[in-house]
């Protein structure tokens, strides 16, 4: 009789459907149970769950970014039409007729980002003034009294090409005003 020795065995390996579960491919995992990844030796936190796309995100951030980015063109365009618009130069034309003497003429125009006024007492007309203006505001303001004697007076303000803004004042310490603006 021959002694027979028994033979070592193979490390057991998952069967059946188990063993099928467990060789699939990882697209495969999510589809497969927490029980028959366990039975497949694949622990017990379960099979590697696949992460969903969130699209929707995806777009979100898309149409964000194209926002932003029209924001800037419009703000370079913009910025870049003030400054030239800003840096135009216009000339404002100030002149004053009538019949009247010693006549005080006023005159105030937008000049380096300040407002300016200046006043001269004139005995005889007519008077003009000629000044040249620049920045986002383009235009003068011109107001005529007469004095004691009274009289008459015409006043006008051109800016640039513009047609003219007029007024006309008589009498004693009669006053006339007139402004424009353009660009």
């Amino acid at each position: 009789m021959t002694d027979q020795q028994p033979q070592p065995q193979e490390p057991s390996t998952p069967q059946g459907p188990s063993q099928k579960s467990w060789q699939q491919s990882p697209q495969q995992w999510p589809q497969q149970s927490s029980q028959q990844w366990q039975q497949a030796g694949g622990g017990s936190q379960g099979p590697p769950q696949k992460q969903p796309r969130n699209k929707w995100k995806i777009g979100c951030l898309g149409c964000g970014g194209l926002v932003v980015l029209i924001g800037i063109i419009v703000t370079v365009v913009v910025a870049t039409s003030v400054s030239h618009e800003a840096s135009k130069k216009v000339t404002i034309t100030y002149q004053v007729t009538g019949t009247a003497n010693g006549v005080t003429i006023s005159y105030s125009n937008w000049q380096d980002n300040n407002w300016s006024t200046s006043q001269s007492t004139v005995a005889t007309l007519p008077w003009n003034k000629e000044i040249t203006s620049s920045g986002l505001v383009k235009g003068g303001e011109l107001t005529v009294s007469t004095g004691a004697t009274g009289g008459t007076v015409n006043c006008s303000v051109t800016v640039g090409n513009g047609s003219p803004k007029t007024a006309t004042a008589s009498g004693a310490y009669a006053i006339a005003s007139c402004s424009g603006f353009g660009s």
